[in-house]
């Protein structure tokens, strides 16, 4: 006895603890996945990194760069292991045919019409714009996931109200079909609601796989393998206020997608400046530090006596391009001319922003209009086929009429589930036109 009861519990826990593979996601944890594993977002990370590697790769060129050199020439006539004045010349000095040479060279770059600090300037933009590529994907990201939520959701319930009402005509068919048989009703009723129940399927067939592949579209963005069932979210349908509401009416120019229109200009300014760098001499400083070998020549007091002879020079070098048929001048204007595009750029996200923010509030409002127009005509259309189904019973209608009352509150049922889902999506898309999506 105590066996089986301990057996029985041990089963229960069992089937408690054990994973759920059908239970339903929230909209929060397909942000947080979305946030942690969408693919589009991992590389807008990747591109930052590079980026601030990119920068550290433009600030190291400032001390310049230190390499092993080394070379090997076989001359035609003998050669001293270093060049010589003729005073320094003598019999026992080494000569060879087979010079070679290894050491150490340093290169700094002096002055460089000031490309170099345009680099710099320019690596620094480049990782400031990444930064709010990033934050900016993160609230499309955010509202894509939010948009397709809610589509599912939307299908969902219409699927459910599709379901009761090809269980309403189920009903109808199996009363006509009983009032053929007894004399009641004609064969052309049959045929009339035997066509609407099957419409009725294929309505709901195609809103269950239209669901379907809205799910399997989440599940993508957010990088899971399915999602089988979404939890519902609760939606306050209320109106918005243009006047009276503030936040509808932000600074813009704090926006990340303003700034990074500004970060652009910033960056067209840089080139220009480093395109305009060519027009002044370029100059650096070599040290070169080294040992020169070889064998004697056969010429040589000493013949196949190998020598070595420690060598170093320093320099600066200096190079000014004069002339390069017009080049660099095609290269400012180039510049010059991307700077204009990105000015316009600028002007044209400012006022799409402003417009977009009116048009989604706008939007708003239209859709609470929708929603209250139609759950009036839901109501009114219900009360309607239930008299129409009355009437039908004591033939005092046809069947159409019944039939249109019935999809003409299917249909009203079906606007108040999409009026309640749109007025929630516009919400999300203010949410993500202000950047405060992630905000909630």
């Amino acid at each position: 006895m105590h066996k089986k009861l301990a057996t029985l519990i041990y089963l229960i826990i069992l089937i408690i603890c054990a994973p759920n593979k059908s239970m339903a996601i929230t909209l929060q944890k397909c942000i947080k996945l979305g946030m942690a594993q969408n693919l589009t977002l991992q590389q807008e990370r990747i591109n930052h990194n590079i980026s601030k590697n990119n920068l550290k790769q433009k600030q190291a060129q400032t001390f310049g760069s230190l390499s092993t050199i080394g070379s090997y020439y076989h001359y035609n006539m003998p050669r001293t292991l270093v060049p010589m004045t003729p005073a320094g010349m003598s019999k026992d000095v080494a000569t060879t045919t087979n010079l070679s040479m290894v050491g150490l060279k340093y290169t700094l770059p002096l002055f460089t019409g000031f490309a170099h600090t345009s680099n710099i300037v320019l690596a620094e933009l480049q990782q400031k714009i990444n930064e709010t590529k990033i934050n900016l994907s993160v609230q499309q990201i955010v509202y894509n996931i939010k948009n397709l939520y809610l589509q599912s959701l939307s299908l969902q319930h219409q699927l459910s109200a599709q379901k009761k009402y090809t269980q309403s005509l189920n009903k109808l068919y199996e009363q006509i079909d009983l009032g053929v048989k007894i004399g009641k009703n004609a064969k052309v009723d049959l045929l009339k609601i035997t066509s609407e129940l099957e419409q009725s399927k294929a309505t709901q067939t195609q809103i269950l796989n239209s669901n379907q592949i809205v799910k399997a579209t989440l599940a993508n963005l957010i990088d899971i393998p399915k999602i089988d069932k979404i939890n519902d979210i609760d939606i306050n349908i209320k109106p918005i206020n243009l006047k009276l509401n503030k936040s509808l009416n932000p600074d813009i120019k704090l926006l990340q997608i303003y700034k990074q229109a500004d970060l652009a200009i910033l960056s067209d300014n840089q080139i220009i400046n480093r395109n305009k760098s060519k027009l002044y001499p370029q100059i650096s400083f070599d040290a070169i530090y080294g040992q020169n070998f070889g064998p004697n020549d056969s010429t040589n007091a000493v013949p196949n006596t190998w020598n070595h002879t420690e060598t170093w020079q320093v320099g600066i070098n200096l190079k000014w391009d004069i002339f390069d048929f017009g080049k660099n001048k095609a290269d400012i204007k180039q510049a010059e001319l991307h700077k204009r595009q990105s000015l316009l750029k600028k002007l044209q996200i400012e006022k799409d922003l402003k417009l977009n923010i009116y048009t989604a509030i706008r939007n708003i409002n239209t859709a609470i209009a929708n929603y209250n127009s139609a759950k009036t005509e839901y109501d009114l259309t219900n009360k309607t086929q239930n008299i129409e189904l009355i009437k039908y019973r004591y033939n005092a209608i046809n069947l159409n009429d019944l039939l249109q009352a019935k999809a003409k509150n299917q249909i009203a049922k079906s606007k108040i589930i999409s009026s309640k889902y749109t007025y929630q999506d516009n919400l999300y898309y203010l949410d993500y036109l202000l950047e405060k999506g992630t905000d909630k």
